[in-house]
This record gives structure tokens, C-alpha cells and sequence, in this order.
């Protein structure tokens, strides 16, 4: 191989060690990103109960035999319903950890 090829090859070879510490670095941010947001996310969906007279309550219903980092696993073919009820701080929150789950999974893809 003469010089001028040598030296290309080896520019490429530097651009490529470049890129696999730029993911590398992506990686461990993504990592840092997951580890914030561990069981603090909810993996239900938002069930509102409305009863003439009463204030609106929030239930978390979870499908069959999903696991939530919030809530828990429930028992072998059950599922989860977690009430979290008619204030407004609980609402908001409850609604948040469902956006972080949303973060989550979006953190999850780019990490593939």
C-alpha cells in the first residue's frame, strides 16, 4: 500500500474512532436519562370517574398482567388500578408520570 492510500485509510480510521466515542458518550447520557426516570413513570392509562354530584376521580388502570414501576405488579392474571382521586396536585402528577413513561420509551428506542 503506498503512502497516499495509507494515509487515507488511517483518516478514516480516525473519523471512525470519532463516531464510537460520540455514541459511546450518547449511550451513557441515554443511561443517565433511563436511571432518573426509574420508577418514577406509569405505564397505565387514565380512567376518569364521573358521578353527578361528586368531584371527578382519577383512576391509573393497568392492562392484564402489566407491570407498573409506580404502582407495582399485580397478582398472576389480575391487574392494577390505582386510584389517585379528585386533587388537583395528585391529577397533575399522576398525569406527568405518564409523560415520563412516554420519555422513557423514547429514551429506550434511541438507546437501540
Amino acid at each position: 500500500m503506498d503512502n497516499g492510500n495509507l494515509e487515507r485509510v488511517l483518516r478514516m480510521a480516525g473519523g471512525a474512532a470519532d463516531a464510537i466515542r460520540r455514541r459511546v458518550a450518547d449511550l451513557e447520557r441515554l443511561e443517565r436519562d433511563l436511571a432518573a426516570l426509574d420508577g418514577h413513570t406509569c405505564t397505565g392509562v387514565e380512567y376518569l370517574r364521573r358521578e353527578d354530584g361528586k368531584p371527578d376521580r382519577l383512576y391509573m388502570n393497568h392492562s392484564i398482567d402489566q407491570a407498573c414501576p409506580m404502582h407495582g405488579k399485580p397478582s398472576p392474571g389480575g391487574r392494577l388500578r390505582s386510584y389517585v382521586g379528585s386533587d388537583q396536585a395528585r391529577i397533575e402528577e399522576a398525569r406527568a408520570a405518564l409523560e415520563r413513561e412516554k420519555t422513557r420509551h423514547d429514551l429506550e428506542h434511541e438507546a437501540q
